[in-house]
């Protein structure tokens, strides 16, 4: 779906956000600039591109809105010493939808042409420095499941667990991270319920979770908790990191030397589900998206996610 978010022509809310978006802000502040269209996660990356923006301009004695051509070419060459192209050029997209928003297309800096050549030169320049997420596929889902699923430890058994539900829902970190026992149900095989879908799981996904859940115990909470080093079973659940260490213990399972991510399962996912034959509208809806920008990232087609990034942060005038 294309996002529109209306530029402020209001007077006086457009001077306060104008005061506000000169400083350092919070998601709350964006929340307010974009009428909350954007999901947690997109608030917060934007949010933190806007902050290292001001930072750059406030040390730099620089007027960040409404924002010349002239600061962003120094913002964005300078970043381009230490950043990627790809985090250079979310910083632009950021700058820009601020600026739209607050001035209208017209004052967007980065469709300036100077702006343009640097962008252009950086993306030729930095060609191949961002190696895209490795993905951990169904062929390396079998291996885990031949390592693993004779394991009697209690961290094996709901780490090949973790792997199968991460996989077979195109599950994200956070969703793995807050699922709970009231979202699992038993059919044929286990169901598991995230939002309005539910997702059936595969025989062999439903025995690891069976055999989780006897390790675990039945009770209400999250489903998943850390596992100390003697193999008690903890009170927290896990966190962010601890889904981190997961995927870099993957390959060490696998004995490859692989850096996998917290992506990974969920790039894995997107590929097993383009190799069945589903359109990309159809991942998106299965992987709960917004966008199917970035199915179409972890496909590798980057041309079409930037065409449709430009389009999903187009600004609507009020008429």
């Amino acid at each position: 779906m294309k996002k529109s978010v209306a530029q402020v022509t209001n007077q006086a809310l457009k001077k306060q956000l104008v005061s506000l978006f000169t400083q350092q802000i919070s998601p709350s502040d964006f929340n307010l600039l974009t009428n909350s269209q954007y999901s947690r996660n997109s608030t917060l990356a934007m949010c933190k591109d806007w902050n290292i923006f001001i930072e750059y301009c406030l040390n730099r004695h620089l007027t960040p809105l409404p924002s010349s051509a002239d600061t962003v070419s120094l913002f964005l060459t300078h970043s381009a010493k230490q950043r990627k192209y790809a985090t250079i050029k979310r910083y632009a997209v950021t700058i820009s939808l601020v600026n739209r928003i607050l001035f209208g297309y017209q004052q967007d800096p980065t469709q300036v042409l100077s702006v343009k050549k640097i962008l252009a030169n950086l993306r030729i320049d930095k060609k191949g420095d961002s190696s895209s997420t490795i993905a951990i596929t169904k062929k390396h889902i079998k291996q885990l499941h031949a390592r693993l699923s004779k394991s009697d430890r209690p961290k094996d058994i709901r780490n090949l667990t973790i792997y199968y539900l991460m996989f077979e829902v195109a599950m994200r970190r956070s969703e793995l991270r807050d699922l709970r026992y009231e979202q699992i149900h038993l059919q044929q095989n286990y169901l598991v319920a995230i939002g309005e879908n539910q997702y059936p799981l595969s025989q062999k996904a439903s025995d690891c979770l069976k055999r989780w859940l006897n390790v675990r115990g039945h009770c209400q909470g999250p489903l998943f908790c850390a596992i100390d080093k003697h193999a008690n079973l903890a009170h927290e659940p896990l966190n962010d990191s601890s889904i981190y260490r997961l995927m870099r213990e993957a390959a060490v399972y696998l004995g490859v030397s692989d850096k996998f991510s917290g992506h990974s399962l969920r790039v894995g996912a997107v590929k097993e589900l383009a190799s069945k034959g589903m359109k990309v509208s159809e991942i998106q809806r299965f992987g709960r998206w917004l966008s199917p920008v970035m199915p179409y990232q972890y496909l590798g087609k980057n041309n079409k996610a930037e065409q449709i990034q430009l389009k999903y942060l187009a600004i609507k005038p009020l008429p």
